[in-house]
């Protein structure tokens, strides 16, 4: 998970779920890969995204990559854990 500004990022937050105390929504890594893939589709920079296995092991971030008509290269481990029993 990683923090992001919610908002004016000085507000100081007010218990409620998803935010932090200093007024930072908390939110899933993939939701923050996904949102700056889409900026940097909005900027016109971005020809195709690579990652490693925690987002190639995530069916639906590649769902989401596919939706957005990206060209992906990603890791994705075995089903044996990467063991090669």
């Amino acid at each position: 998970m990683a923090a992001v500004p919610s908002g004016n990022g000085s507000k100081i937050g007010n218990g409620r779920k998803g935010e932090t105390a200093c007024g930072y929504a908390v939110q899933e890594q993939d939701g923050v890969a996904l949102e700056l893939i889409d900026q940097t589709l909005d900027w016109g920079l971005l020809r195709c995204v690579v990652a490693d296995s925690y987002y190639g092991n995530d069916f639906g971030f590649r769902e989401q990559l596919r939706s957005r008509s990206l060209l992906y290269a990603v890791q994705v481990g075995t089903l044996d854990g990467g063991l090669g029993h």
